[in-house]
């Protein structure tokens, strides 16, 4: 369980502090956040909260038994520059032990994922306190809108656990919405050069 390794156990008084960037987690859109192959669905959405209760083991997303592949989906408001992500997984062998990250690829799942190549691939550790931050390559990780992170295999290969993931870096701030144009309610024709210009339509921002 999360804070609970090594013979004795662990406080997990240690941090790990953000050297460069903000914590993503208001820029998530966590209602939109998916996994493939999750034992309880939804419960990848879970995962993502603030920092302080990244030890609480109330939320956790589990693969499918003897099938330790996962793929998370995480969509953000804005387009956002990634510097590093932190994770903390199960113990007793269920924590990933690699992950492969593909940015704005709204067409991956199992079936096309081994044909792609992956923005970075990571070597993870058995991590349960959430101390250590894997920094990524930050030039290949801009404008994401959505990241993909596949987790292929855990320690013992049977089921991967996760309990809690950070995303750190930084927000464009711009946000995509409809706009409606306002009209007057009557127009005068000679303003207008056709009845196409002089129709309602909205456009995205």
């Amino acid at each position: 369980m999360p804070g609970q390794h090594g013979v004795a156990g662990c406080s997990c008084q240690h941090e790990a502090v953000i050297t460069s960037g903000k914590d993503l987690l208001s820029e998530i859109e966590l209602d939109k956040v998916v996994a493939l192959n999750e034992l309880n669905v939804g419960s990848c959405r879970g995962i993502f909260r603030p920092y302080e209760d990244r030890l609480s083991e109330d939320k956790v997303c589990k693969s499918q038994d003897d099938d330790p592949e996962l793929i998370i989906f995480v969509r953000f408001s804005s387009p956002c520059t990634i510097h590093s992500i932190n994770i903390i997984g199960g113990e007793n062998g269920k924590s990933p032990n690699r992950v492969n990250l593909y940015i704005n690829d709204e067409d991956l799942d199992f079936s096309t994922i081994s044909d792609k190549e992956p923005v970075q691939s990571l070597d993870l550790v058995e991590d349960y306190c959430g101390t250590v931050d894997y920094a990524l390559k930050v030039s290949r990780f801009k404008n994401v809108n959505l990241l993909a992170m596949h987790f292929p295999s855990s320690f013992m290969n049977d089921q991967s656990w996760i309990y809690y993931i950070r995303i750190v870096g930084e927000s464009s701030g711009y946000q995509r919405k409809a706009v409606q144009a306002v009209y007057e309610s009557k127009p005068n024709v000679s303003d207008h050069k056709s009845n196409i210009e002089s129709s309602n339509y909205f456009s995205l921002m």
